[in-house]
């Protein structure tokens, strides 16, 4: 009786293959889709991040100026003040008796946005703020 020889398997068939490029596939996507739910989440969070670091600059400087300022008005709906500073040496030091520097300074919330004024010059300081 004669046996039939032993064949060796050598590769993979078409099912197998279409299997394994399908599982492939579908890990694939679903990294894709982690790494980029992580990037929108880090944008958001360093957006956040950037505001929170220039309003914290901005109120820092608001107050700085109000402690130093010598008289302060505030308007009756509270979105506007108006102030002066005191007059200052060269060297930066106070003049006593201590006497206005003659700048009308004034702070002003409108359409989301505090504005700086000295004199005629004035600009933003924060802009997207919560009334």
């Amino acid at each position: 009786m004669k046996t039939m020889p032993k064949r060796r398997n050598r590769g993979v068939t078409l099912i197998e293959a279409l299997v394994g490029a399908g599982l492939s596939t579908t890990a694939l996507i679903g990294a894709m889709a982690c790494f980029l739910r992580g990037a929108q989440s880090w944008a958001r969070g360093s957006a956040s991040l950037d505001s929170m670091s220039a309003n914290k600059l901005t109120s820092e400087r608001v107050v700085r100026e109000l402690r130093e300022a010598m008289d302060v008005t505030v308007s009756a709906d509270g979105k506007k003040v108006d102030f002066h500073l005191p007059k200052t040496a060269p060297d930066g030091s106070y003049i006593f008796p201590a006497e206005a520097d003659g700048t009308l300074r004034t702070l002003e919330f409108r359409n989301g946005t505090i504005y700086y004024k000295a004199g005629v010059d004035e600009r933003p300081l924060a802009s997207n703020v919560l009334e």
